[in-house]
């Protein structure tokens, strides 16, 4: 009981599991947080306990019995993920961080930190299949080749194979200043520093950039397979290149990448996305911008909804009050979930103080 309370204001999982000689285990308590996750009352806590072994995907109960076999060496704690099935029939994968917590005859007990990464492993998926797609393009011939010549400083961009755009370009200073016109400025800096090391010894490298050698202003991100020549002279004199135009797939997977800091339910940015880019606007603004404005919001009175017509329906209205805030602010605002029924808001470029004025009142009134 008195671990009951203790565990049970805790946000994530945690379990006690009993360990035996064979490297076999038995749950012998979860907290409310981790019912929750497999959708299960305390009420429920019991049977759970007793048929968890069915609620695990069967391909995923040799990555836990290695995983308690790990702990067993008590090197310090365990990483390990699989596959369960809720109350519903859901699939849900959970993240267990495990140590050794007690030693006792042929029986050991763990301690487990447990959390839901089901949509981790999705924007994963996402991402893995997305990689594999990009791998096939930069294999086909819809390629650039680049020749950097080390003693003169000019790197040659040929077209390759099926490449729409035939012109060869030749460009002088390359890792001088005239990289400055052609390499997006946010890239320069880590293009030289890779070129440069490639320089000192032959090896290869991968770089990414974002360039508008086709079309001046029109920045598009390509890839760069490059290797390095030594000379004869006993230094390298070239790096060649193969250059692939990677623009779709990158923009891809920057909303792939971006889905993982959305929060699920209200379709706003998740507490620790929100927090980064308020302080990263904070960087950018200097005092003769406008003004901009910080606002933390909470639902009054939300708990009742929860307590008289169950979460699911306290899931409609955040979503709702989601839906509401994006509505209301666009551009450069940043609306997050800072947890629970709380928001976090920030207004930028307002004309005046008493414009943010306004805009608290337009979220009350939606």
């Amino acid at each position: 009981v008195e671990l009951e309370s203790v565990t049970d204001n805790f946000i994530g999982g945690i379990c006690l599991f009993n360990i035996l000689n064979d490297t076999d285990f038995e749950p012998v308590y979860f907290n409310a947080g981790f019912l929750r996750m497999l959708g299960y009352e305390r009420s429920e806590a019991e049977g759970l306990i007793h048929n968890f072994r069915y609620s695990i995907i069967p391909e995923d109960i040799q990555i836990l019995r290695q995983g308690f076999e790990d702990i067993l060496k008590d090197d310090g704690s365990v990483d390990i993920e699989f596959r369960t099935v809720t109350k519903t029939g859901g699939l849900r994968w959970l993240h267990v961080t495990g140590n050794l917590y007690n030693r006792h005859d042929k029986v050991n007990t763990a301690v487990c930190i447990v959390i839901d990464c089901t949509e981790r492993k999705a924007i994963e998926a996402e991402n893995a299949s997305e990689y594999e797609r990009l791998n096939i393009i930069t294999e086909s011939d819809n390629a650039f080749v680049t020749d950097y010549n080390a003693k003169t400083d000019v790197i040659m961009i040929r077209p390759n194979g099926g490449s729409k755009f035939r012109k060869n370009i030749f460009i002088k200073d390359y890792i001088g200043s005239s990289i400055n016109r052609i390499i997006h400025e946010n890239d320069r800096e880590n293009v030289v520093n890779i070129y440069k090391d490639a320089m000192k010894s032959p090896h290869k490298d991968i770089l990414e950039f974002r360039s508008d050698f086709i079309n001046p202003g029109e920045y598009r991100w390509y890839k760069e397979s490059i290797t390095s020549v030594m000379g004869q002279e006993g230094y390298v004199t070239r790096i060649i290149g193969r250059l692939n135009d990677i623009d779709s797939e990158k923009c891809k997977q920057q909303e792939l990448e971006l889905r993982a800091d959305i929060d699920s339910l209200t379709q706003v940015f998740n507490k620790g996305a929100a927090v980064t880019l308020i302080k990263n606007s904070y960087k950018s603004i200097s005092e003769d911008q406008y003004f901009c404005a910080l606002l933390m919001m909470d639902v009054d009175n939300f708990k009742n909804v929860n307590d008289t017509l169950g979460h699911a329906k306290g899931d409609e209205v955040l979503a709702f009050i989601g839906m509401q805030l994006f509505n209301i602010f666009k551009g450069k605002d940043i609306v997050g979930r800072f947890g629970g029924d709380e928001f976090i808001i920030i207004i930028q470029d307002l004309r005046s103080k008493s414009d943010s004025e306004n805009m608290t009142e337009n979220i009350m009134n939606a």
